[in-house]
């Protein structure tokens, strides 16, 4: 299996020889290296190092594209937040997305969200700040309880780990 196969089968997810490598070094760093293991080109020295990124080709475009429209996304919608203050979409919402801990957690966060914005148009900052340290005992609470999850399963079950929660 040559690089470019070994490349593109894992980012099709199928099985290759070995995971795909990839080497970046400053210029004495290299020129170091080809002399001390007597290789002229660089191209020769990635090779001997089993290196299968390369360089940006043709084929990297769509992912550079991809990439640029999500930093100008992110732009005007920093731009837009700083402007106009009380717009709901955040920007730092747009790269957290797709990312696991934002999966699991996004419906916990939509009920606070809703829950602060329905006390604080119905019973304004007053009621908000009665409220907190409800919350706030919860999020202790929470804590606590994992910590002591840990602590317990560390003494009894030395070892052998267990689930506390479902991170």
């Amino acid at each position: 299996m040559d690089s470019h196969e070994r490349v593109s089968a894992a980012l099709d997810r199928k099985p290759m020889d070995h995971v795909p490598m990839r080497f970046n070094a400053r210029t004495e760093v290299i020129a170091a290296l080809k002399a001390h293991l007597r290789i002229d080109s660089t191209e020769d020295l990635l090779k001997r190092l089993a290196i299968d990124f390369r360089y940006v080709t043709a084929e990297d475009v769509e992912r550079m594209l991809f990439m640029g429209s999500g930093v100008l996304i992110t732009a005007v919608l920093t731009y837009l937040k700083y402007r106009f203050v009380h717009l709901p979409l955040h920007p730092v919402a747009l790269m957290l997305q797709g990312t696991y801990m934002a999966r699991k957690t996004v419906f916990s966060v939509f009920v606070t969200w809703m829950y602060k914005a329905t006390v604080l148009k119905f019973g304004g900052v007053q009621l908000y700040r009665k409220g907190q340290p409800f919350f706030i005992g919860l999020l202790i609470g929470y804590a606590f309880g994992t910590f002591l999850a840990c602590v317990v399963d560390g003494v009894f079950f030395f070892g052998q780990g267990h689930l506390v929660h479902g991170f």
